[in-house]
């Protein structure tokens, strides 16, 4: 990364580490129970992901431009629009696609982005910093955030989220207006949903699992293997192992997510891709989760794992 990196040149390079991140997570396979490069749903394909991960780069930008604006006190925090930045994503995305491929990991994306463009050292920067900037930015996202981000869900997902006790229903009116009479921000909103859902929970925990266990894993295991397809796959069986996915525990409960989880463990302790028998396990876990619903389909996993992909670039990884 050049020394001398301004500030166009700098967001460009996280709209375009944010692309790579999207379109490296889909490729990585067998990632069970996903899409990825040798595996498509009935309704969902690998191109569907491709042409997302190239159809975010816009909304990515803006995020991060309005991240530099911030560092240069040109704007506040609350100015940011973090949930604009989402909903823009999922219709740029929408022009191209139909499924919904984006919405997870553009929640968390899209004030990584911003973060990004609040560091005033772009060749070297902690992680610490960067999860107290984000920390920052998403407790100062308002209530215009809130609606933001509803609108991009029933663009996505008219029928809602699906039956979670206690979530609001975000299909309906009444909710929306909830929102603004109550004043309730979008960062209120993920403080809410955080109960059921990880996207949430790395929202207002700023990126905790993806910044403090995933990150690491990935950078150690791609050191280790100099291979970004094993260090991807690997990260997210540790992942799924360590947390379980909630996309999967809101469709068949939190046992099935919790057995899942332990599969993912015993496939990395056979070695994963490294060996041969962690090999064929890892292609029988792959099968044993793949149904005409995809129910076993572990989302949240994958889109933790573009979150750590776009961390590491942004940290100066190269595919070697």
């Amino acid at each position: 990364m050049k020394s001398n990196m301004n500030e166009e040149e700098w967001v460009t390079k996280i709209q375009c580490c944010a692309q790579l991140a999207a379109a490296l997570e889909v490729s990585g396979w067998p990632k069970p129970g996903n899409v990825h490069r040798t595996a498509n749903f009935k309704d969902t394909r690998f191109e569907h992901y491709i042409a997302g991960a190239v159809a975010i780069g816009p909304a990515i930008a803006k995020a991060a431009s309005q991240g530099v604006k911030l560092q240069e006190k040109k704007i506040n925090s609350s100015d940011v629009g973090i949930g604009r930045w989402i909903l823009k994503g999922i219709r740029d995305v929408k022009q191209w696609n139909e499924p919904n491929t984006n919405l997870g990991m553009l929640i968390l994306m899209i004030p990584l982005a911003t973060t990004a463009g609040t560091l005033t050292n772009k060749n070297k920067f902690g992680i610490g910093e960067l999860r107290r900037n984000f920390g920052q930015i998403v407790r100062a996202t308002t209530v215009q955030d809130a609606l933001d981000l509803y609108k991009a869900i029933s663009i996505v997902m008219p029928g809602g989220l699906g039956k979670v006790d206690n979530a609001p229903d975000v299909t309906d009116e009444d909710t929306w207006n909830e929102l603004v009479e109550k004043e309730i921000t979008l960062f209120k909103t993920m403080e809410i949903s955080q109960e059921w859902d990880t996207i949430s929970k790395e929202f207002v925990n700023a990126l905790e699992i993806s910044l403090e266990k995933g990150y690491p894993f990935f950078r150690h295991a791609y050191e280790y293997t100099k291979d970004i397809n094993t260090a991807t796959v690997h990260t997210f069986l540790f992942l799924l192992s360590s947390t379980p996915d909630t996309l999967i525990q809101r469709k068949l409960g939190s046992e099935a997510a919790k057995q899942i989880s332990h599969k993912a463990k015993e496939v990395l302790d056979l070695g994963g891709l490294l060996t041969k028998q962690g090999t064929e396990a890892l292609y029988r876990f792959d099968t044993s989760l793949r149904d005409s619903e995809n129910r076993f389909n572990p989302g949240t996993t994958a889109d933790l794992i573009t979150v750590i992909l776009m961390a590491n670039l942004l940290k100066g990884i190269q595919i070697v």
